[in-house]
């Protein structure tokens, strides 16, 4: 959950800082096993059960990243030509991508790094 009470960029910050902080915890395996198990989703290697357990957890995800973004946009907190779904979407692909970092060995400071421009986007 993407923390309240402070600007969106900081709780967004906050949020991506979070999960960094996950992906590169030496006593966790690295990367993220949702993000792992979607880039084999596409493959047709997991039983379908297990895809639709996937997709429901990704889609989950973007509805509630996609709520806070509607949410910022509501308040004035985002600017009101900015599309929540897309900002969902971005934000999702920078977790996933970060995951796929960590796997590959990428540090703490690097992820923060994708982080910091990522914010800027914002």
């Amino acid at each position: 959950m993407v923390p309240e009470g402070e600007p969106l960029r900081e709780r967004v910050r906050a949020y991506l800082t979070s999960i960094a902080g996950m992906l590169t915890e030496p006593q966790l395996p690295g990367g993220c096993f949702i993000a792992t198990t979607s880039c084999e989703a596409g493959g047709g290697s997991l039983p379908a059960t297990a895809h639709a357990t996937l997709t429901e957890l990704n889609r989950a995800t973007k509805r509630m990243l996609t709520d806070v973004f509607d949410h910022a946009r509501e308040t004035g907190d985002l600017a009101a030509d900015q599309d929540p779904a897309a900002l969902a979407a971005y934000t999702m692909s920078l977790m996933m991508g970060m995951a796929v970092m960590a796997r590959d060995g990428a540090d703490r400071d690097t992820l923060m790094s994708v982080i910091d421009l990522a914010i800027q986007a914002l």
